[in-house]
């Protein structure tokens, strides 16, 4: 899921199996600490695409993280070339 800005800008992107639950967990948060309670006050839209595995999710969302670089994700914005892959 990809929530936006009022301007449009690509504020946050999770992952989640099940969107509506974790959506509605951050009403819980306590504002202004929990940096995911900012991130829903300054959210105009939530937009969601469904994908068909976990994996696919797990890519996408680092796809549009490194395209992106959405202010929320920071903790996520490694550089993918220096990721690794163990077999």
């Amino acid at each position: 899921y990809c929530m936006h800005g009022a301007q449009g800008e690509l504020l946050y992107v999770g992952k989640s199996t099940q969107v509506r639950t974790r959506l509605l967990s951050y009403f819980r948060l306590p504002w202004p600490e929990h940096r995911h309670a900012r991130l829903l006050r300054e959210t105009a839209r939530i937009t969601w695409e469904p994908l068909g595995s976990e994996f696919a999710a797990l890519l996408r969302e680092v796809r549009l993280i490194r395209a992106h670089l959405p202010p929320y994700n920071i903790r996520s914005a490694r550089p993918l070339d220096r990721w690794w892959v163990v077999t």
